[in-house]
């Protein structure tokens, strides 16, 4: 564990926002950027990413109860950021950092990119290489990468910028490789809605952004923003109907305060997820409400 400065303002002058499953989150009082200080070690973090169970976790509260069995809703929710960046980008070069199994620059090749990826799960690095065909996907950080000054047309990090150790360093090496005028797109869980402060969940989540300070992150290292969305309502998300259940029984049993009531929630979530995939309702994809944003913004 050690200690770090906002990545923002670069001072250390904070207040205590929450302590949760052991760890410190604290604010800004600069900035007002929330993010857990001290953090875990580097090896901790990337031996956490990396693990073979990482996706496939199942009823534990951190990671992915079942990744692959959420591609169709993961596919549906890509479409949307791709809808978005071909508003200002129609074709090119698309580097997804942190691409998990590859189905989003799956569905980015099929709107016509030519797609790149890294992430630091082996396994899924795999599965994009060799079940979805796509070649230009790697393990490691994407610092790691070594890719040429201005080669990217578009960048992506979904869903993926609260889990680094240092959005700084990703966001600083996405403007290096991205062409001027190249579009980068960053989706987080919004901690301005009531919704994003449900999902607080160290070590999992260091960083937890709002448009304000993702904006300010964005702008310090030579991004224009473009379009912030949603702007005023709720976002709608699609997932399947095990995951999105799973989540609201997860967001009650982090409320919950007593022993006794987290582990009534918990039985109570191991019997309804049962339940409805002995129904064959589990993999099915549905609307719903969820607290995250999305960022384009241009380099500069």
């Amino acid at each position: 564990m050690g200690q770090i400065n906002c990545i923002i303002c670069g001072q250390n002058r904070t207040k205590i926002f929450a302590v949760n499953n052991g760890f410190n989150l604290v604010k800004c009082l600069d900035d007002d950027l929330i993010y857990v200080n001290p953090q875990p070690d580097k090896d901790d973090h990337d031996r956490f990413y990396s693990s073979a169970d990482y996706f496939l976790r199942g009823e534990h509260e951190l990671g992915y109860v079942d990744y692959m069995a959420d591609k169709d809703a993961v596919s549906r929710n890509s479409q949307v950021v791709i809808d978005a960046i071909k508003k200002f980008c129609e074709k090119g070069k698309l580097l997804d950092i942190g691409c998990a199994y590859g189905f989003s620059l799956d569905t980015a090749r099929q709107a016509g990119f030519d797609v790149w990826g890294n992430d630091l799960n082996g396994e899924a690095v795999k599965y994009a290489r060799e079940a979805l065909n796509i070649a230009n996907v790697k393990q490691g950080y994407l610092k790691d990468m070594n890719y040429e000054n201005n080669f990217f047309d578009v960048a992506m990090m979904l869903g993926t910028i609260e889990h680094f150790q240092n959005p700084q360093d990703e966001v600083s090496e996405a403007r290096r490789i991205l062409k001027l005028g190249g579009i980068l797109a960053v989706s987080t869980v919004d901690m301005d809605s009531i919704i994003g402060r449900w999902t607080i969940r160290p070590p999992e989540h260091l960083y937890y952004f709002s448009g304000r300070t993702l904006r300010k992150l964005l702008e310090k290292n030579g991004f224009e923003i473009l379009s912030v969305t949603p702007k005023i309502m709720p976002n709608v998300f699609y997932f399947t109907v095990g995951d999105f259940f799973g989540r609201v029984f997860d967001y009650f049993y982090r409320l919950a305060k007593k022993k006794f009531l987290k582990t009534t929630l918990l039985n109570m979530k191991k019997l309804f997820l049962f339940l409805i995939k002995k129904l064959g309702l589990s993999h099915l994809i549905m609307p719903g409400i969820d607290g995250q944003f999305l960022i384009i913004a241009r380099r500069r």
